[in-house]
């Protein structure tokens, strides 16, 4: 019967897993918070055009009025552009991270599946041991039962 293979370093490598998996979250998280930023933008771009159109059918009293929500809506989109230029440097540096936890659980998993191998040579090696002992203790039987009917 064999052995099973223990890794000595599972705990860390569990531990390198999880979190790896927690940062792939925040990268999703992140990645929805670029989205609803453009999104915002989107909106504010939408209303601001909306807005022009609706200025050169007003009349001319109203005109102030809209020129200075259109002024105000080119300031919210500004500091909407503002954001998604923030969040998709949070983004980078978050799928960043990321790849760092993904190298280092990569370089994990190779050494687990050297450590596997070199038990598997191990075990092989012990096995052929173990069946050596038996066939030289045949051997040794079968020469002294030999010796004995002669």
């Amino acid at each position: 019967m064999m052995a099973r293979f223990v890794y000595r370093l599972q705990k860390v490598y569990d531990l390198r897993l999880r979190k790896k998996k927690e940062q792939e979250q925040v990268v999703i998280e992140a990645h929805s918070k670029v989205r609803k930023a453009e999104a915002k933008v989107e909106a504010i771009r939408s209303e601001s055009h909306q807005m022009q159109a609706l200025m050169h059918q007003a009349e001319p009293m109203m005109m102030q009025v809209y020129d200075r929500y259109i002024y105000k809506l080119k300031g919210d989109e500004k500091k909407a552009q503002e954001a998604v230029k923030q969040a998709e440097k949070n983004r980078k540096e978050q799928e960043d991270k990321l790849k760092e936890l993904h190298q280092a659980l990569e370089a994990l998993e190779k050494h687990k599946d050297n450590q596997k191998e070199v038990w598997k040579a191990e075990e092989k090696a012990l096995e052929m041991k173990q069946l050596d002992e038996v066939a030289g203790q045949r051997y040794f039987r079968q020469q002294a039962a030999k010796a004995q009917d002669d």
